[in-house]
């Protein structure tokens, strides 16, 4: 072993034997101090619990968001039950509404409720009735107007289409469906009034003549002017779409209504119009002139002639 190297040998042997002794007294007069302090010290100035902590930190984001959800879920959950109540509460309520309804309808529907609905019933009962006696007194006139005069029938062609309109309102005032064989002689009546009774000059149905033959009345009278215009239209109405027959002699009545059977200066109908349009007397009153033939006929066509605008 060379001279440097022993040398470094001794040099460390010495450190250490003299730093082992100065160590080994610091830790023992250091654990005296502690030890002489600690015996001055009588109690300790406080104690630590779990009161004594702070309050918890805040979680961390992506438990903030699970906690987040949590309540949404929990208020969603209480908003459905709120609706459901709700829903409930309105269910209930529609019911008692219907219940009290119900009992309102029961309450109303007494006897004297009944008493009026059987009156009331009756009353239209007795006006159809009256409607039916009326039609049979004049199906009972028509009867007495074809009679064999000399041997010869007459035909009243005022009657005739009077008649016809008389058919189809029956069936439509008592509910009864429209027959066809009724359909059928109530356009046979308008098409022989047409045939055998119509003026073709001036328009207007005459007073009456034969059956198949010549017209033995040419003057023209009030009411089967009015009842001509009203069963023309009611005939329009509805056969019109195969025929223009009706409509173009409706026209024609109307305009001689208007220009020869009117009064144009006091107004009002004349009773008889002769052959030459010239009224065959001055005075419009008598005791057969009855207002329900003009009064009817007018007001039909006015709600019909509107029926028919309206359609097309």
């Amino acid at each position: 072993m060379n001279r440097p190297m022993l040398a470094r040998i001794l040099c460390l042997s010495l450190v250490a034997a003299t730093a082992a002794p100065v160590y080994a007294q610091s830790l023992a007069d250091l654990s005296k101090k502690e030890e002489e302090r600690r015996k001055t010290v009588k109690e300790p100035a406080k104690v630590y619990t779990n009161k004594d902590l702070g309050s918890v930190p805040p979680a961390s984001s992506g438990e903030s968001s699970e906690a987040s959800t949590a309540d949404q879920t929990k208020d969603a959950d209480k908003a459905e039950a709120k609706s459901d109540k709700s829903a409930d509460a309105k269910g209930t309520d529609a019911k008692d509404k219907g219940t009290a309804k119900d009992k309102t309808d029961k309450t109303v529907k007494d006897q004297s409720y009944w008493a009026d609905r059987m009156k009331t019933l009756q009353t239209q009962l007795e006006h159809d009735q009256d409607f039916v006696d009326a039609l049979q007194t004049r199906i009972n006139s028509l009867t007495t107007d074809f009679v064999n005069r000399d041997g010869i029938i007459l035909i009243d062609d005022g009657h005739d289409v009077e008649t016809a309109y008389l058919m189809l309102e029956a069936e439509d005032v008592l509910g009864v469906p429209h027959d066809p064989k009724t359909e059928r002689m109530a356009k046979m009546l308008v098409d022989h009034a047409l045939a055998y009774g119509w003026d073709e000059k001036l328009g207007g149905f005459y007073e009456h003549g034969t059956t198949f033959g010549e017209v033995e009345d040419i003057r023209k009278e009030w009411w089967v002017e009015m009842e001509g215009l009203n069963a023309l239209l009611l005939m329009h109405e509805k056969y019109g779409r195969q025929s223009d027959i009706y409509f173009k002699a409706f026209q024609q009545q109307w305009n001689f209504i208007k220009t020869y059977q009117a009064d144009p200066e006091f107004h009002g109908i004349y009773p008889m119009v002769g052959p030459d349009g010239i009224a065959a007397e001055q005075n419009k009153g008598q005791n057969w002139k009855a207002a329900y033939h003009d009064g009817r006929a007018l007001m039909n066509v006015s709600e019909r002639l509107k029926r028919l605008a309206g359609n097309q």
